[in-house]
């Protein structure tokens, strides 16, 4: 799955996918090229696009009536677009 990084904090960040759905990205599971570039002024001029994948068994509360599953294996979207 595809997403954008929409929120960080000291043990997670929040990944917004295409279809506006939330997941949490525990920190441990991110890739290490993506932890420098979560400061707020980066993250305020630049999205940082990101590929995961989804774990349903586990979630963090909820957001407009829907789960907020984990996300694992989060790493930089390398994707080029021509």
């Amino acid at each position: 799955m595809k997403g954008i990084i929409r929120a960080y904090g000291t043990k997670a960040i929040t990944i917004q996918a295409n279809d506006f759905q939330q997941y949490y990205g525990p920190l441990e599971e991110i890739e290490d090229l993506i932890k420098p570039l979560l400061n707020t002024e980066y993250l305020r001029r630049v999205a940082v696009f990101v590929t995961f994948e989804v774990d349903y068994s586990r979630y963090s509360g909820e957001i407009r009536g829907k789960k907020r599953f984990y996300a694992k294996e989060i790493k930089i979207d390398d994707s080029i677009i021509i």
